[in-house]
This record gives C-alpha cells, structure tokens and sequence, in this order.
C-alpha cells in the first residue's frame, strides 16, 4: 500500500479496531452459543438467543460496516489488482452470509419458542457461521498478503 501515513493512519486504526470488534464478536458468539445450548433449558435458550441476536446485530454488524467502509476509503486511491479483486469478492461473500445466517439465526429461535422441530435449521445456521468464519479469515490472509 502506498498511501501517506497522515493520510491512512486514523483510517487504518478505525479499520484494525473494527476487524478486531467483527473477529472477537465471531469468537465470542461461538463460545457463548454453544455454552448457552448446554446450560440453559429452551425457553431460557429462546430469550437469551434473542437478546444476543439484538445485541450481536448492532455491535458485530456495525463494525463489519465500519471495516468494510474504511477498507475502501484505504484502498481507494490504489491501483487495482488481482488481489483486490478477490478482496471484494470475499467481502461481498461475507455481506451476504451474514445477511442469511443472521435472517436464519431468527427463524431458528422463532422455531424454538414454538417448540417446533429446529435440528436442520439450526444445522444451517451452523454452516452459515462457519461459512462467516471461513471468509473472514480468507479476507484477513487477502489483505495480509496485499499488505506484504
């Protein structure tokens, strides 16, 4: 990258704070749902699951926002390359399976607080995190070896 360090340095901050959010917010999120899962009996699983929803929606969708807004601003000005191409395929990968695994996170607990069958959807939310996770760190290795 060849930006002027006055220039990119509150951007990258920004950036690095927001990666750290969105990743920690990953972590935290598989930690406590499992951990949830096996203390806490259904209806308990129901309330729980949708204040964390609530809460997840607006602090780990606001930093991917933020990082996904000063990543461009920091590469902006930067000849385009293959490199960053894959970027943005990877960042809109992402965009869109947080949009599904969230959207399916809520049928799941609707699902639960029916106490309908919820084995095979919260099978595909399982997938969907993995699949949010898998991109994740595809986009930190692209943007590491861009860095390089």
């Amino acid at each position: 990258m060849t930006t002027t360090a006055t220039v990119s340095a509150p951007l990258l901050v920004l950036n690095l704070l927001a990666g750290a959010v969105w990743v920690g917010s990953l972590v935290a999120l598989a930690l406590v749902t499992g951990t949830a899962r096996r203390v806490l009996d259904p209806p308990a699983q129901v309330a729980f699951f949708r204040a964390l929803g609530r809460r997840y929606a607006l602090v780990g969708v606001s930093a991917l926002v933020l990082a996904i807004a000063t990543g461009g601003a920091l590469v902006s000005g930067e000849h385009w390359t293959a490199s960053l191409t894959v970027l943005v395929a990877l960042t809109a990968g992402l965009v869109v399976a947080t949009f599904f695994g969230m959207r399916q996170a809520r049928r799941v607990n609707r699902l639960r607080a029916r106490q309908g069958e919820w084995s095979r959807p919260a099978r595909t939310a399982g997938m969907l995190r993995a699949a949010i996770a898998a991109l994740t760190l595809a986009i930190v290795i692209d943007v590491a070896l861009y860095l390089s």
